[in-house]
C-alpha cells in the first residue's frame, strides 16, 4: 500500500508512484505478457485495417475499369452489328445490279403495253406481285392497260385503285395495277 499525505509530501509524480508499487514477479510477468498481446494485435489490427482499405480502392478502380470495358464492349458489339448491316446492305445493292438488266426488260415490256396516253409513275416489286401506278387523262386507258397487262407474260391483273389527281395543267386520272406472275 502506498501513503501519501496531501499536505506533507511534495507533489507526486506519476512515474514516482508507478515505481514505488511492489507487483509479484508471476503477476508483472503476466501483465508484460498481456501488454505485449496488446501491442502486437494493436500493430496487426492496422496492418490488416490498411489492407482492407487498398483493397477497397482496388475494388473501386477495377469497377471503373469494368464499367468502361462494359462500353467498350457495348460499342465493339454496335459497330459489328453495324458492319452486318453494311454486309446486308452490300448483298441487296449487288442482287440490284446483277438484277438490272431483267428489271429494265421487264419495264420496258410493261411500257410498250400501256396505251400512248398513259405513262409509269411508278414500279416496285414485293417478290411476289409487282405495283405498277401510272397516270393517264381518261378512264378507258385505264381500262385498255387492264386488258393489255393480263395474260402472257405478265400473269393476272387487277385493278387496286383509280383516283382523280388535280395538276396545274388539269386533272389526270392515277391508277394503281397489281400484276401476279403466273
Amino acid at each position: 500500500m502506498i501513503a501519501f499525505d496531501f499536505l506533507h509530501d511534495p507533489q507526486a509524480v506519476l512515474m514516482d508512484r508507478l515505481r514505488s508499487w511492489r507487483i509479484s514477479r508471476p503477476l508483472a510477468t503476466a501483465a508484460l505478457a498481456l501488454a505485449t498481446v496488446l501491442i502486437v494485435d494493436t500493430i496487426g489490427w492496422s496492418v490488416e485495417r490498411w489492407r482492407a482499405s487498398n483493397a477497397e480502392a482496388s475494388v473501386a478502380a477495377l469497377g471503373a475499369e469494368d464499367v468502361a470495358l462494359h462500353a467498350r464492349l457495348a460499342g465493339e458489339k454496335l459497330e459489328a452489328a453495324e458492319v452486318a448491316d453494311l454486309g446486308a446492305l452490300d448483298g441487296r445493292l449487288r442482287e440490284i445490279a446483277a438484277s438490272g438488266e431483267r428489271v429494265r426488260a421487264r419495264m420496258a415490256a410493261l411500257a410498250r403495253e400501256l396505251p400512248r396516253d398513259a405513262w409509269l409513275v411508278s414500279l416496285s416489286d414485293d417478290g411476289k406481285r409487282l405495283a405498277l401506278v401510272g397516270r393517264t387523262q381518261r378512264l378507258s386507258s385505264v381500262a385498255e392497260a387492264m386488258s393489255r397487262l393480263s395474260g402472257e407474260p405478265f400473269g393476272s391483273a387487277s385493278l387496286d385503285r383509280v383516283a382523280r389527281v388535280e395538276r396545274p395543267g388539269g386533272a389526270l386520272l392515277e391508277f394503281s395495277i397489281w400484276l401476279v406472275p403466273h
